[in-house]
């Protein structure tokens, strides 16, 4: 079986912070997460994602705020959300130095979170989100993770820096009047990223809390963090990221393995001994691309099945039944009533 993924258990302890905000019973919102309470209170504990996203989700929809994600980054949101990599970055030299930490060290905080800074000209953005393979992440959770680094940016900086823009994978709600008192007019939903833009001028700005030999210790430790993960993470995730490259085209190990400059049997004698398989990597990639895709009303089961790498619609369908129990109809049913439910 391929390892559950897992996240630092301080973003589990900001969501409770969160929910004991708007007197939620945080305790019982960490078991019905399926999380455990003495792994989310442990001060270096991890937590599965799964149960991480789910713990956000709970959280958001019994809040009854639209915007729960929003509300808690402004008002939580701190270097110490992060743990060890945000008071690295809390100590770095400049603005720039910051970001580039933060990115070297995204597994350690969440290992399935693909983390980017592009700089074009005068303009960059920050674009975060769930790494190749992975589902896309519920509302609530790009709304905390993309407005907290603005407004940890902000404090960071010293100031209300300009931001020019945010984007976001989910589609609009039904009031978008919070998106734009964050993040300005530029807001975009149903994109292709979740970004955060800004001038890169502030790149260069320097961190009010610099300390250069704290940030160098800090590293280091969080350097040792990142290599007590499972050491098979970083095959894992280049083996999903080949294959949800190549979902609509016939995904065979040959090609992957050509792809990632090895043998078809080193890679399946590799990914063996981490306790799984190119098979079972190449399901897993397809059921949360074909799940997600289902939520879009406009393609066909048929169209969804050629996208993610089926050569028919029947044997899609019986993917389909082995990953949720019923029918493709159900399971687009099912995820349409979640996102209701979500307000999404």
């Amino acid at each position: 079986m391929v390892d559950r993924p897992t996240a630092l258990a301080s973003l589990a302890r900001y969501a409770v912070e969160a929910a004991k905000r708007v007197g939620l019973d945080s305790a019982r919102l960490i078991v019905e997460a399926g999380l455990v309470p003495d792994v989310v209170a442990d001060i270096d504990g991890r937590v599965p994602v799964e149960g991480l996203l789910r713990l956000w989700e709970l959280c958001a929809e019994r809040s009854g705020d639209p915007v729960f994600g929003l509300h808690a980054a402004e008002n939580l949101a701190s270097p110490q959300t992060v743990h060890v990599v945000g008071f690295a970055a809390r100590t770095s030299a400049t603005m720039g130095d910051a970001i580039a930490t933060v990115g070297r060290f995204a597994r350690v905080m969440n290992e399935t979170t693909s983390f980017a800074l592009l700089r074009q000209g005068a303009i960059s953005s920050l674009r975060v989100g769930p790494g190749p393979g992975c589902p896309r992440w519920p509302r609530v959770y790009a709304e905390v993770v993309i407005s907290g680094y603005l407004f940890v940016g902000r404090f960071l900086a010293g100031g209300a820096q300009e931001c020019l823009g945010a984007t976001f994978h989910h589609p609009a709600p039904r009031d978008v009047s919070e998106y734009h008192r964050v993040f300005g007019p530029n807001v975009e939903f149903s994109a292709a990223v979740n970004s955060l833009s800004f001038r890169s001028e502030v790149l260069d700005l320097p961190v009010r809390f610099a300390d250069p030999a704290l940030s160098d210790y800090l590293r280091a430790q969080a350097a040792a963090m990142l290599e007590k993960l499972p050491a098979g993470g970083a095959l894992r995730q280049r083996v999903r990221h080949a294959v949800s490259e190549r979902l609509g085209d016939a995904t065979e190990i040959r090609k992957i393995a050509r792809r990632l400059g090895v043998s078809s049997r080193t890679l399946q004698r590799s990914l063996r001994e981490e306790g799984t398989s190119f098979q079972e990597i190449r399901d897993e990639v397809r059921r949360c691309v074909a799940l997600d895709l289902l939520r879009e009303q406009s393609l066909s089961v048929s169209e969804i099945a050629a996208l993610v790498g089926y050569a028919n619609t029947s044997a899609f369908r019986s993917a389909i039944r082995r990953w949720t129990g019923g029918s493709a109809r159900d399971a687009r049913r099912a995820v349409r009533e979640l996102d209701e439910s979500l307000g999404h």
